[in-house]
């Protein structure tokens, strides 16, 4: 999935409707742009382009690195 520059990648991906968002699964699924480099067992992705990344969850943005079981993110154009 291409989303502002981003690219996201899973093993499976679940679009619901109904509750307004998109659930990604990956071995780990995984996020990357220019300045962003990250994986979790899950994303969901919702309408407003926030993003929580759930299980084993790591991010590093601009050299800045966060590790937890949670992280919620939000998707801009700008990074």
């Amino acid at each position: 999935i291409h989303i502002n520059g981003y690219v996201i990648k899973g093993v499976d991906a679940l679009f619901s409707i109904k509750d307004e968002k998109l659930e990604i699964y990956g071995v780990p699924a995984s996020i990357k742009s220019e300045n962003v480099d990250g994986n979790a067992e899950l994303f969901v992705i919702y309408p407003n382009k926030s993003m929580d990344m759930i299980g084993n969850a790591r991010l590093i943005n601009n050299d800045n690195s966060i590790t937890s079981n949670l992280i919620t993110y939000q998707i801009t154009s700008n990074e």
